[in-house]
């Protein structure tokens, strides 16, 4: 990489590292300029990272060897801080899935969380509702889940926590994942729902609860 495409790849992360700051005019960023005895011209950006030094200005300049680090390290602080949020959803289902695997269940068996103890593992819980929750594998083999009437609704997510379908009626729901054929035996009746297996893993969370305890 040459010096003016280095110079132009540093502005762009500098820019958005202070959220544009730099070309809003009503921003509070200060601007210091300083000519060297030699006769070489600095700009100073002062922004909530510290002072960034570009060689002439930050618009056209070079960044200084300490600048071009304290960028870096920047960048890296927020691809970390969004790879942890980006990566909650998944790790909470995981989560779940590892406490009821401690607990000596298995994919498929039904799990019950009533009380508010006992949702305190979970990130979206409702504290006044119960709920009936089970982790699925179809990727060992296709699930059905029937639904015997429309007092209970249910959901289904994959472990993104990425709605894949709503369980509003009753009814027999096939789970199976996506591009896969569907059983010669299964039911003529049943509601199909792919999961995404190029996205997630193939597992799924179920969850039901009571029509009249709705918020």
């Amino acid at each position: 990489m040459n010096k003016n495409n280095t110079a132009f790849t540093m502005l762009i992360a500098t820019l958005l590292t202070l959220g544009l700051s730099a070309c809003n005019e009503n921003s509070t960023a200060k601007i210091d300029n300083k000519t060297n005895d030699d006769g070489r011209k600095y700009q100073t950006l002062n922004t909530r990272i510290g002072s960034l030094v570009f060689e002439n200005n930050y618009l056209v300049g070079i960044p200084t060897a300490e600048t071009k680090n304290k960028i870096f390290d920047e960048i890296d602080f927020q691809r970390a801080s969004q790879a942890y949020i980006w990566a909650i959803p998944l790790m909470g289902y995981y989560s779940w899935k590892q406490s009821f695997y401690n607990m000596g269940g298995e994919d498929g068996q039904v799990h019950y969380f009533e009380s508010y103890d006992s949702k305190l593992g979970g990130l979206t819980y409702n504290t006044s509702t119960p709920y009936v929750m089970s982790f699925i594998n179809v990727k060992k083999q296709p699930s059905i889940i029937h639904i015997p009437t429309n007092k209970v609704r249910g959901a289904i997510h994959n472990m993104w926590q990425i709605g894949l379908s709503q369980m509003n009626e009753p009814g027999k729901y096939l789970i199976i994942p996506k591009g896969s054929e569907v059983p010669v035996d299964a039911p003529k009746d049943v509601i199909l729902v792919e999961s995404d297996s190029e996205r997630s893993p193939r597992i799924l969370a179920t969850r039901f609860w009571l029509q009249n305890q709705l918020l």
